[in-house]
């Protein structure tokens, strides 16, 4: 008896199912009744639901074009994996679900294309939350000229008893994106109500490329958004191919969506390149927003922080090729506070002559410490206005002033020796 049972459960099993590591290979399916990729999976997943395990779906030896179709593994299918190997998988739209792993060879031999019908090709289900998601190793390619949206994470409110929906504990790593020309990422947290939470996410080695002739963001971060993390990402204006001036558009919008109760908070990006952009980053209405060592190049200006925005930090920083000067078009700033707003802005050390380190409306609390330009020396003026900014360098300040202004000069003979702006000149105190 216990033989016979186990070979009935051996037969029970089916036939693209490897004695290697568990993994369903999709080429274990006759292509008579599975013929398209798409199709093998489907069945894979219905193959693995028997088996009540997790699955693990194996599609790296599939060659040529193939068409995943409208891939969504199922609210019941939790903990799926599917690889996939060298080649161009066609795709109408990814569904993303609890425990999913999508995998590929690497960014450029695993291309994901979207199809010309597709507007959103990764996208979040009804209701939630959806957790523990990683999507790495490949490219996300759009269709040239059209407006279409790479990634899409919208929160959606789901049912009692949680009602919470949103992106929790989750990893993209690895992903080039280039050709979407609608918003190429957008993380869109609830509005209204703190219920759709985006959060515990990390973006590792992402690489945006939007249309020049495109006028959405590279990134959009709305809404209930917060613990987000980007580590050593790229934001590139026209492919990696600088347009010719006027540059075209914002890279990166962080804020408070028009008529929206709700905000992001804690978003911090590690060693970014956001390049080619009339903006490059715009944080309007968020809170504790931090750029760590940025490389901004070729940019208009640099960051706008305004609406009421808090704790916006921006640290040890460069701006390369002609950032932040003026002419037809361009701000001649590189950065600008408004009067309801606070940052902290240091250490940064900008390219040839910007025409303005620093613009703060009244009001604005900026502090400011060691921004310098390669081409002339670090001025207290680099700032103009300003409520409460404070500025610190290793020089005795000189020429005009703004009232409120405060400097700090680190290099007095007797210790520091600080300086305020009376009228429109430095007097030391």
């Amino acid at each position: 008896m216990v033989r016979l049972a186990m070979v009935c459960f051996l037969v029970s099993l089916p036939v693209a199912w490897a004695q290697n590591s568990g993994r369903i290979m999709v080429s274990g399916y006759a292509a008579s009744s599975h013929p398209t990729l798409a199709s093998r999976i489907a069945q894979a997943l219905k193959d693995c639901r028997a088996q009540n395990g997790s699955c693990v779906i194996d599609a790296v030896d599939q060659t040529g074009l193939q068409d995943l179709g409208a891939f969504d593994p199922g609210a019941a299918a939790p903990g799926v994996t599917l690889y996939l190997g060298r080649g161009t998988y066609l795709a109408d739209s990814i569904t993303l679900r609890p425990g999913l792993r999508i995998v590929g060879l690497n960014e450029i031999d695993t291309v994901i294309q979207a199809k010309k019908s597709t507007t959103d090709l990764i996208v979040l289900p009804p209701g939630g939350p959806v957790h523990n998601v990683e999507i790495e190793n490949m490219t996300l390619s759009g269709v040239e000229g059209g407006a279409q949206r790479a990634i899409y994470l919208n929160a959606q409110r789901s049912g009692p008893p949680a009602f919470h929906g949103g992106l929790w504990y989750s990893r993209f790593r690895n992903i080039r994106i280039y050709n979407f020309g609608g918003d190429n990422i957008t993380i869109r947290g609830s509005q209204d109500e703190w219920w759709g939470p985006m959060q515990f996410l990390t973006w590792d080695h992402v690489m945006v490329f939007r249309p020049a002739k495109s006028e959405r963001y590279a990134l959009a971060i709305s809404g209930e958004t917060g613990q987000i993390r980007f580590l050593n990402c790229e934001f590139d204006n026209s492919g990696g191919a600088p347009p010719k001036p006027p540059r075209r558009g914002t890279g990166i919008f962080i804020g408070q969506e028009p008529g929206a109760k709700i905000w992001p908070i804690n978003v911090q990006f590690e060693l970014p390149t956001i390049q080619n952009w009339h903006k490059a980053v715009v944080v309007s209405h968020a809170d504790n927003i931090h750029f760590i060592t940025p490389h901004f190049e070729a940019d208009d200006s640099l960051i706008d922080i305004v609406k009421g925005s808090r704790g916006i930090v921006a640290e040890a920083g460069i701006a390369w090729t002609n950032a932040c000067q003026g002419g037809k078009a361009r701000d001649g700033y590189c950065f600008y506070v408004d009067g309801s707003s606070a940052a902290s802005i240091r250490d940064f050390s900008i390219c040839c002559t910007p025409d303005q380190i620093i613009k703060a409306a009244s009001g604005a609390r900026v502090t400011s410490s060691s921004n310098t330009s390669w081409n002339k020396p670090a001025r207290p003026d680099d700032v103009t206005s300003g409520e409460e900014t404070i500025l610190k360098g290793y020089s005795s300040p000189g020429g005009l002033c703004a009232p409120g202004q405060l400097y700090v000069d680190l290099n007095g003979d007797k210790g520091s020796t600080l300086y305020v702006c009376e009228g429109s000149r430095w007097k030391a105190h």
